[in-house]
């Protein structure tokens, strides 16, 4: 694996299809990317809705209890469950342009 995006997220559905979306149309090789989401405990309406969308790279969710600590609780927690050589830490707000970008 080369990449791992690393994203808590709100679970807004339509920014979180939008990234998703801009990932499948723009990554060159799918088999070396994959997507980490931390939400907060309860929010767990956004997985099935991802899930039912089918993409090609590997999408995993984290509940996390809510916290003040982003950095530690959130974006480090993703960090230490990811497989990638790079860890990419992004928003569900915002998304890839850049053809082949990989």
């Amino acid at each position: 694996m080369n990449f791992s995006f690393c994203l808590p997220t709100l679970g807004n559905k339509t920014l979180v299809r939008k990234f998703l979306d801009s990932l499948e149309r723009t990554t060159k090789d799918k088999k070396n990317i994959e997507v980490l989401f931390a939400i907060d405990e309860g929010k767990v309406e956004i997985i099935k809705f991802v899930e039912d969308l089918y993409y090609s790279f590997p999408i995993r969710f984290f509940e996390r209890p809510q916290t003040k600590d982003f950095s530690n609780d959130y974006y480090n927690f993703l960090a230490n469950h990811s497989t990638g050589k790079n860890i990419i830490a992004f928003n569900d707000d915002a998304w890839i342009r850049t053809q082949d970008w990989d």
